[in-house]
């Protein structure tokens, strides 16, 4: 048999055709492109290795790029509340001590008006009739502590007693009052006078008040 023969032309061509195409690659060596998952939940990436046996599981790469809110918020929790409790607290206590003190002042100036005056009637021995108790006044006036007695009967006997001085600069918002005692009833009841959580006692003697204790 004669061999066959190619034209020089067409030998060219098939070469050219034979060169152009693509090497052939092998599908386990083919590296696939990554897989992503879309939502709410974390992003998470799987890659396939070239080349993995069945036996061997594909390596698992995760990249959390925001974390839940429910997450958030229990990690800051505790801080958050501290920190509000305590803004919370120091709100109540300055509001109850305003108002505590405003409402201190309204009731002692109801109570006993500007000077700070304390009026009260007893029985102590000094009066020109019977029937008729003396009158006393209790006042303080810029600090300055004083009682005025109105004898029963004759009021033209008026005496003043100096009880104390004051000092501070709240010393004129401080009310007085008066108690007479008489423990040994000799119907001379001595005077008590009450200075907040202070008591100063005025002696009755000889028809007038002297100070014992300051």
């Amino acid at each position: 048999m004669s061999a066959s023969f190619v034209p020089a032309g067409q030998r060219s061509l098939k070469a050219v055709l034979a060169a152009m195409q693509m090497p052939h690659i092998p599908r386990a060596s083919r590296q696939l492109p990554p897989k992503r998952t879309t939502g709410a939940q974390p992003e998470r990436t799987t890659r396939l290795q070239p080349g993995r046996t069945k036996g061997n599981p594909p390596p698992i790469t995760e990249t959390h790029k925001a974390q839940q809110p429910g997450q958030l918020r229990r990690k800051r929790h505790w801080l958050v509340s501290l920190g509000l409790g305590m803004v919370v607290m120091l709100v109540l206590v300055f509001c109850w001590q305003f108002l505590a003190q405003r409402a201190s002042g309204l009731y002692e100036d109801w109570q006993y008006g500007h000077p700070r005056t304390f009026q009260t009637d007893a029985f102590v021995g000094h009066e020109s009739v019977a029937t008729i108790p003396s009158h006393f006044i209790a006042v303080n006036l810029n600090g300055t502590i004083q009682v005025i007695e109105l004898p029963g009967g004759d009021q033209t006997k008026v005496q003043r007693f100096q009880v104390t001085q004051l000092s501070g600069a709240d010393a004129g918002n401080v009310p007085v009052t008066i108690e007479f005692v008489d423990p040994n009833h000799t119907h001379h009841p001595d005077m008590l006078i009450h200075i907040q959580n202070a008591q100063i006692l005025l002696k009755n003697e000889k028809g007038t008040f002297h100070v014992v204790s300051n």
